[in-house]
């Protein structure tokens, strides 16, 4: 496999690998599965060392029914958008069910995934 990716990279064929959902675990943001994606920090590692990029999917909201880090997290900075007159988060339904979005503040959400999310809890 690792022959092939050098000829892939080195004849520029593809400079970008993603994945879609399919990589989390129960479908939950900032996690990847630990039985079917178990080595992917390693081959995240791989690609970077061939100058490639790597890319996930991740959706707009964060599970808001299931206990999660991501969801912590979000709560102590309070980058969630609010019902109308209300100080409850907005909830809505995505793949893992019940979820709360992110305002649309730009320096409010490039801190919730700068400070964390993903450094510590996706990709060590």
């Amino acid at each position: 496999m690792h022959v092939k990716f050098r000829m892939l990279y080195r004849f520029r064929i593809f400079q970008v690998q993603w994945n879609d959902i399919d990589y989390m675990d129960s479908l939950l943001d900032f996690t990847y599965d630990p039985e079917n994606y178990a080595t992917l920090p390693q081959f995240v590692d791989y690609l970077h060392s061939l100058n490639m990029k790597y890319i996930m999917i991740v959706d707009p909201g964060i599970a808001s029914k299931k206990p999660n880090d991501a969801l912590d997290s979000g709560t102590k900075m309070g980058v969630w958008i609010k019902e109308s007159g209300s100080s409850d988060p907005l909830e809505g339904v995505v793949w893992p069910g019940e979820q709360i979005f992110l305002k649309e503040q730009f320096q409010t959400c490039n801190n919730y995934f700068k400070n964390g999310c993903f450094r510590e809890r996706v990709l060590p």
